[in-house]
């Protein structure tokens, strides 16, 4: 109980601080959208997730009990009903958690597939470092914290999947939740003729980033349907897909970035009077913390459970929210606290918890039809 405390208060901790160091480096001007910096360093944090697994967990296939074919049944319904998904910008090493950890990397998805979605991946990473920057980390965690319905509804639409009439109403009630904060931008930013529309655009470029991110689990799963291919194991998923983002963002930089290295890296740092010590320093305490939430987050989902993490996933929206409003509000008006802001944050935070505990009810009800059957 003790490893399982220890890992949900490290989920979340790590959690809230990828956000705000991620926000900290484009305050110091060292996250330029176009630089793809953080992507990179996301990747790299990926690939030594994959690493922790290899050195200090054990292998699933080497230590699994048999399973039985009812057993089978069961973790088979509960992987169909299941909609929980994590990226995250930088958590960009958690692609959909595998409930078939027992599965062997060649009876499963192959390099070609993984390589695909890697390249969503950096293309939805992109556009989060870019909405982060625009928004403001209070607002762009809460509008992130739609992916799970923005997923569900995806799911429905391509893969047929069903949800619960629950489920749906949690996904109305999160939807009123971003109109609430699509107003609360609106009207910020007429209050402020200088700022224009900075605080609408800022919601819709996050909304968009989250859709790409829940295209790219859609697709990923849509994939493994149509081949009765099984998710690789945590490790080689963390492993392959950390290498293909980091070739292909190391691509990006040696092509574009560093010849461009003055206007995209020297020129924001002198503007915003960044000092190299503290980036420096702000990218270690980054990769820290994406490495930690990578890890804790796939030991969670073994231990605990879709519902439990949805509650953690929405104190994290909570706290980000919260932290941005004390600390970043001088640097950026987007993450003042506003009762606009106030009343979408709760009504988004309140949905998602809602939802989870849907899908809680939804999956146990799975369970006891494969038990029955």
């Amino acid at each position: 109980k003790m490893t399982v405390l220890s890992d949900q208060i490290w989920f979340l901790v790590t959690g809230v601080g990828i956000t705000l160091t991620t926000q900290a480096l484009a305050y110091q001007g060292a996250a330029d959208k176009l630089s793809m910096l953080p992507v990179w360093w996301a990747y790299i944090g990926m690939y030594l997730s994959g690493v922790w697994f290899d050195y200090w967990s054990p292998s699933p296939s080497s230590t699994a009990a048999p399973t039985t074919s009812s057993q089978s049944k069961e973790m088979t319904i509960r992987g169909a009903q299941s909609n929980e998904q994590e990226i995250v910008i930088i958590d960009a090493g958690v692609l959909k958690p595998s409930t078939h950890e027992e599965a062997t990397h060649d009876a499963g998805v192959g390099a070609k597939t993984l390589a695909g979605v890697a390249m969503m991946d950096c293309f939805a990473n992109a556009l989060s470092i870019y909405a982060l920057g625009v928004a403001g980390s209070g607002t762009y965690q809460v509008c992130y914290s739609s992916i799970l319905v923005c997923t569900a509804l995806l799911s429905r639409l391509v893969l047929g999947k069903r949800q619960t009439g629950t489920q749906w109403l949690a996904i109305v009630w999160v939807t009123a939740g971003l109109v609430v904060s699509t107003l609360g931008a609106h009207h910020q930013s007429r209050a402020d003729n200088v700022r224009d529309n900075s605080g609408l655009f800022g919601v819709f470029l996050t909304l968009f980033a989250t859709f790409v991110y829940a295209c790219q689990y859609v697709t990923y799963e849509y994939l493994l349907s149509g081949s009765g291919a099984k998710p690789p194991p945590k490790r080689v998923m963390c492993k392959y897909l950390g290498t293909f983002g980091g070739l292909y963002t190391t691509l990006y930089i040696a092509l574009y970035t560093v010849p461009h290295w003055t206007e995209l890296v020297e020129v924001p740092v002198a503007l915003k009077n960044g000092d190299p010590t503290t980036i420096a320093i702000v990218y270690v305490l980054l990769l820290i913390n994406i490495i930690g939430h990578n890890v804790t987050y796939f030991r969670l989902v073994d231990s605990t459970g879709v519902v439990a993490i949805g509650v953690l996933q929405a104190l994290r929206a909570v706290s980000v929210f919260a932290f941005s409003a004390v600390f970043y509000c001088h640097l950026q008006e987007s993450q003042c606290l506003t009762p606009f802001k106030g009343l979408s944050a709760a009504l988004v935070i309140s949905g998602v918890l809602f939802y989870s505990y849907a899908t809680g009810l939804a999956d146990e009800h799975a369970k006891a039809a494969a038990h029955d059957s």
